[in-house]
């Protein structure tokens, strides 16, 4: 799927471009499986890489007003510790389509740290906590989140 906002800017959310130069970008894969049961059917799935940049568009881009939503919190440390990298493409696609991202040039895995330690540097990082423990086998586990833990393993573990 390619939408185009003008001649000289694209926006997409999967598929690949050309670009002037001639390089061919992938902005995210996706593979086609298919089951027998409950009945025959189809699916298209983004690679975990291409999951990940829709989890930090959330992350980075979700507007609700001082609510957190925890779960993509611990997403976010679940795709960090499985050592995927983020899809920069995919991410920067999704950043243009819903505004967020209206730089010229290309979107870096830096650039994408440096929103992220501002973004953590006024969460409320009790009321992150409250939305997602009741979905915690161990609620301790929480105990270490802060703009801290989540400001080091950003700049560790956070890869293009």
């Amino acid at each position: 799927m390619c939408g185009i906002v003008s001649d000289d800017q694209m926006v997409l959310l999967y598929g690949t471009a050309v670009l002037n130069n001639g390089i061919t970008v992938l902005f995210a894969r996706k593979n086609q499986k298919f089951k027998l049961l409950p009945q025959p059917y189809a699916a298209l799935l983004y690679d975990k890489s291409s999951l990940f940049a829709g989890k930090l568009h959330a992350l980075l881009c979700r507007n609700w007003r001082h609510r957190e939503k925890g779960r993509d919190f611990y997403d976010y440390l679940w795709y960090l510790s499985e050592g995927i990298p983020v899809n920069i493409w995919h991410l920067e696609a999704r950043m243009r389509q819903s505004g967020h991202w209206t730089e010229t040039g290309p979107l870096q895995i830096r650039t994408v740290q440096e929103l992220l330690l501002r973004r953590f540097e006024n969460l409320d990082f009790q009321q992150v906590k409250r939305d997602v423990v009741p979905f915690i086998a161990h609620p301790a586990s929480l105990d270490i989140w802060s703009r801290e833990f989540f400001s080091a393993i950003t700049l560790e573990k956070l890869k293009g």
